[in-house]
């Protein structure tokens, strides 16, 4: 006997994220320009293996010679340094921004370059961490070097040719989150742009009104206006952009002028979205997700999507499911209403996930979908 399921779904317009009312801090859904994690490189060597470096690596032989005259002088050809006890190593590290002041600890990443089949009992002899290769900035930033660290599996390593190893910053991370010129006037113009987490037009624009409308941005417009420009200090370059003029008051002192803008509060608005894991089959959704009219079968069962009925309920052990419908009063629980039905019916992950796709292919699922 086909089992029919019916959804009872309101299909009233869908109210965006802002009609609920949540308030967030502009620092919560953006990130600042010229503030993305910094990544330092090196190139190293790591001494003390058992056997399992590279002996025919030229370049391994040239550095192990090179750091050997550092510290002996030695004459001897890059060949008498041919070694299955040295393996060459790139070494990284990313540092956060705000956070790469010198002498702050770090945890770098130590990784073979050459045929070395394991960094395990190696030591990391001292080696310089600079910017990448194509950076103009030669500039040492930090260090590192020290016994190698494997992650191991039941007593074996579980990356042979990775570890990590300590190091620390010889001198801050320089910080430019804003950038300066000269407007026509020859007047100092200083601007940060603000880089929205999740780009959305409405929430650019909701940014925007938030921080020319604060007070303390408020009281800055009639200096502005004098040097000639706009009293508005922010403006939305795109969905994912907002570019702010720092006041002249706070020149010199631009952190406080980013508290200022950091903690003002907006209503964000969100895209339609789902996100499917399709190893679990968990789906993640926000509220804006919305689901149409429609049909599908599913196990044997009739699911339609549709007004009216009652409310489920879960059948007791060894009853089938013949008849429910699930009312849905709030638009923004249609998806979890019918994630409920899944549930109720014990579709397995691939079940869901197939359910899911068809929704969307066929139009019935109003959202951008993500498969994980």
């Amino acid at each position: 006997m086909t089992r029919v399921i019916a959804l009872l779904l309101l299909l009233s317009p869908v109210l965006a994220a802002q009609a609920a009312g949540v308030s967030v801090r502009v620092k919560d859904v953006v990130t600042y320009r010229n503030t993305a994690p910094n990544t330092l490189f090196g190139e190293g060597l790591v001494v003390g293996l058992k056997g399992t470096g590279d002996d025919k690596d030229k370049k391994t032989q040239e550095m192990l010679r090179a750091a050997s005259a550092q510290l002996h002088h030695s004459k001897l050809s890059p060949a008498a340094f041919a070694s299955k006890n040295v393996a060459r190593v790139q070494v990284t590290v990313s540092v956060d921004a705000f956070k790469g002041g010198a002498g702050s600890p770090l945890s770098c990443r130590v990784s073979a370059v050459d045929n070395s089949k394991s960094l395990e009992n190696g030591t990391l002899l001292m080696t310089e961490l600079r910017y990448g290769l194509n950076s103009q900035d030669e500039t040492v930033y930090g260090e590192a070097g020290g016994v190698l660290s494997l992650e191991f599996d039941n007593g074996k390593p579980r990356n042979p040719t990775n570890a990590t190893t300590p190091g620390n910053l010889l001198r801050d991370i320089p910080v430019a989150f804003f950038e300066s010129r000269e407007d026509d006037y020859g007047n100092a113009v200083r601007t940060m742009t603000l880089l929205l987490k999740h780009p959305d037009s409405t929430t650019a624009m909701e940014i925007t009104r938030a921080i020319n409308e604060s007070r303390a941005v408020l009281a800055e417009g009639a200096q502005l206006v004098a040097a000639g420009r706009a009293a508005r200090v922010a403006r939305a370059l795109n969905d994912g952009a907002v570019v702010v003029e720092i006041p002249a008051r706070w020149h010199g002192d631009e952190m406080a002028f980013k508290e200022i803008v950091d903690t003002t509060t907006v209503n964000p608005d969100t895209v339609a979205q789902v996100v499917v894991n399709q190893k679990t089959g968990v789906v993640a959704f926000n509220g804006n997700v919305r689901v149409l009219p429609g049909a599908f079968t599913v196990k044997g069962v009739s699911v339609t999507i549709a007004a009216g009925g009652e409310m489920p309920r879960r059948p007791a052990a060894g009853e089938e499911v013949t008849g429910a419908t699930v009312p849905l009063d709030q638009p923004n629980t249609q998806l979890q209403q019918l994630i409920d039905t899944f549930n109720l019916l014990k579709l397995s992950a691939d079940e869901k996930i197939a359910v899911i796709r068809a929704l969307e292919q066929n139009g019935m699922l109003q959202s951008r979908v993500v498969y994980e």
